[in-house]
This record gives C-alpha cells, structure tokens and sequence, in this order.
C-alpha cells in the first residue's frame, strides 16, 4: 500500500496539531473532530490509502507521502481494517501509530482521552529537559562573558603592544581625487579581512572645510553589507596630512573584506581632497565613484591600516558614529519607504490639507493650495539608520502643474515649525533642497 496526500494539504500534516487518524466510514466521525487535535481520515482506494481532512475529496489526495509523520493514534473499527495503513507507515520509516479498536467514533474517545493525557506528560517532560539544557546554555554563556571580562581586565593592564601595519598606500605626487558628495560618494576595498582591523589613516591632500562641512567615512564587511566602525569629522577638524581613525577596540574575527566608505557635505567655497597612490590599484582595490573608476587611469587611495589581537588595544576613538554601527544597508539604488508612525506623527501647515489613509497603506498628506500660497509638511522625526539621501515624489490630484515647486528641508530635532517661512538654515545640520518644479 502507498501513501498519498492532497498537495495543498502536506504542510499542514506535518506542522499543525496533534495528528489523528480515522478510517473514513467510521460511524460517528464528528465526535473526533476535538479541539486541539488535527482529524485525518483514511480511505482504501484499491492498493493507494488516501489521506484527507473531513469533508475534502479523496481523490485529491495525489502526492506520495515522503516520510511518516508523529500520529497520536489511529481509530478503527478492527485490527484488520487498521493493518494496511499500519505496514504503510511502517514502511515510510515511521513508528505504528496507537491502534484505537472501536465499533465508532464516541466508542473511542475515553482511550483517546488516556492517549492524549499521557502524550501530554511526555511533552510536558521533554520542554522541561529542554528548559533545563537552555538554563545550562544560558549558564555557559555567562561563564564564558565573565572570563573574556576578566581576559580582558588583565590584558588591559598590562603595556599595549604596538598594532602590527597591514596595509601601507603611499600618496603619489601630485595624484589627487576630489571628495564626491552624496551617498557612497567615494569607496574602496582594502584587500584585507576585517579580523583584528584597529585603525585606518587616510591622507589628505586638500582641505578647505569650514564648520558648515563635514566628511562622513564608513567601514563595512563587503560581503555582509554591515556598518563594523563609523566616522563623521567635523570640516573645521580636516588637515592637509594622515587623517588617523581609530576603532575602540580590534574588529572580531569575521570572515569578511574591509570596504571603505566617505562622502563630504561641503558648504560653497570649500574643497576636500584626498591623496591616490603613485601605483597603479591592484584589480578590485582601485577607488570607486558613482559610476565605476574615480581616477584614470585606476588607483588606490594613499592608506595605511593597522591590527592588533583582540584584548591588545582599547580607546576612545575621535569623531565616533556609534549610530551607524550594526546596520544592514540597502543595496544600492534601493528606495527605502519611511515607516507609517513616521507619516502617521506629520504635522501640517493650519488650513492647507489633511492626512489621507487608503486602506491599509500609510497615511499620506493631502495638501489643497490656492495661486500663490505655501504649506508645510513636518515629520517630527526622519530615522536614518544608515542612509544618507532623501527624496520626495508629489502627485498632482486637481490642478495645473505650472508654477508648482517643492523643497526639502532638513531641521533640528524639536523643531517646531509650522508654517515656510519659519524654516531656517542656521542650525550647522540643517539642509534644504533648494525648490525644484
């Protein structure tokens, strides 16, 4: 005999409740049909035994089982009406389901009742063995913290050894690269596993920044996508010469390549430059724009990067981003939508407009604007997690287009604008788009 189950239905047989099997015929199904327990009933079609739930057609029951599945107990009117779907099981590799022998249903429901009791303590039983081995795991872990603690204490109290320089990149005469600005502006590999990295120096070879500038410099996993360290230089910081970021502690053993990330937000006037090697970039090393290669013919920028063993090597490191720290970045390109509380919390101008929820979407603000009149679209709070670029899409409903131009504007948090015109530029992480039609 073989062993068939409606395609639709194979996934549950196996991962909702408690199975129990009938044979179909058997007087007084319903009386099985208990809360709890997922009724399977049994039909013989001439050398097939199709499994189907109450009130499905047998014949849907088209795919051969692939292996047994735990049964609670399988109810039959005799030994041998039952013995064909027991050596089926059997041969599936699966333990014979408990035999329940009743004329009908109601018949078996006190040994089922037995069944079901002792089932329960067995359960019961095995969660609690496994409570005791996570309360162990648990145990072990915090013995583990507590010595890599005291490691630690110890190794910090004695006199740090010197990192070891992994990577050493040169500046070249003359051989610059201008700051990109935006997201991922300028990257590069390493060429080196991230395992024990504790600093990074990168050269400058102009700059010109005053305190409205900043340079924002990420180190990822390249094959993970992860932020591992953060940097964000105030301009006024930036020098002509090595520009030495440090990590708190040695990077972990993580079986990932370093890629480094930086971007400048430059203010008009100022200039931001960085030093390429006076070699030509190993094949994957050469520094990266937008749009392919940043030099040509390719190079690497001027760097130089340092490790140490883990316990070697602890401080506070400068220009610290511990915000940026964790995150999975989007891939490239990706547009990432802001969550519905963001929308949900968006304050605007008296008089000018609604928030409109369709269905289950996020709400969305509706504005209503005569000739000549502004209105205002506050989020009290944007998350960043990562990301750098934010863009806007209106959609005209009623109206001409001619005329209409929006803006974006990045404000202080707490700010409590309400109407255009209160808006302003004097905060140093303030930003706006400029209007655009």
């Amino acid at each position: 005999m073989s062993l068939f189950v409606a395609p639709a239905g194979l996934a549950s047989l196996y991962s909702g409740p408690p199975l129990l099997l009938a044979l179909a015929g058997l007087p007084g199904l319903e009386a099985l049909a208990l809360e709890g327990l997922a009724l399977w009933l049994v039909t013989q079609d001439g050398a097939a035994l199709r499994l189907h739930r109450p009130g499905e057609a047998p014949e849907l029951a088209t795919e051969a089982l692939p292996a047994a599945a735990p049964v609670l107990a399988l109810v039959a009117p005799s030994a041998a009406a039952a013995a064909p779907l027991a050596e089926a099981w059997a041969a599936l590799g699966g333990e014979a389901p408990p035999q329940l022998l009743a004329a009908d249903a109601p018949a078996a429901l006190p040994a089922l009742a037995r069944l079901a009791v002792a089932a329960l303590a067995q359960t019961t039983a095995e969660l609690g063995q496994a409570q005791r081995g996570l309360v162990a795991t648990r145990q072990d872990y915090e013995a583990t913290r507590i010595a890599v603690a005291r490691l630690e204490q110890s190794l910090g109290g004695r006199m740090p050894a010197p990192p070891t320089l992994r990577l050493q990149l040169e500046p070249g005469a003359g051989l610059v690269v201008q700051a990109g600005l935006g997201p991922q502006a300028l990257s590069q590999g390493l060429g080196l596993p991230v395992d024990g990295l504790c600093t990074v120096a990168l050269h400058v070879a102009e700059a010109r920044m005053g305190p409205a500038s900043q340079l924002r410099l990420r180190l990822l996993g390249a094959e993970g996508g992860q932020v591992l360290a953060a940097w964000r230089p105030p301009g006024a910081a930036l020098r002509p010469g090595w520009l030495l970021l440090d990590l708190p502690s040695p990077l972990p053993a993580l079986r990932q390549t370093a890629l480094l990330e930086l971007a400048a937000e430059l203010a008009p006037g100022d200039a931001l430059a960085f030093s390429l090697e006076d070699r030509l970039a190993q094949p994957g090393q050469a520094v990266q724009g937008a749009h392919g290669p940043a030099s040509t013919p390719p190079r690497a920028l001027a760097l130089r990067a340092w490790g140490a063993e883990p316990g070697q090597r602890h401080c506070l490191p400068a220009w610290w981003d511990a915000d940026q720290l964790g995150l999975p970045l989007a891939p490239e390109g990706l547009a990432v939508a802001l969550p519905a509380q963001a929308w949900a919390a968006a304050r605007l101008s008296p008089g000018h407009g609604r928030l409109v929820q369709l269905g289950t979407a996020a709400p969305r603000p509706l504005l209503h604007l005569a000739p000549g009149e502004q209105a205002l679209v506050l989020l009290p709070w944007v998350p960043l997690l990562g990301l750098d670029l934010l863009e806007a899409s209106l959609t005209l409903l009623e109206g001409r287009q001619t005329g209409l131009e929006a803006a974006l504007w990045l404000q202080p948090a707490g700010s409590s604008a309400q109407l255009p015109e209160q808006l302003s530029l004097t905060a140093p992480e303030a930003r706006t788009s400029g209007w655009r039609s």
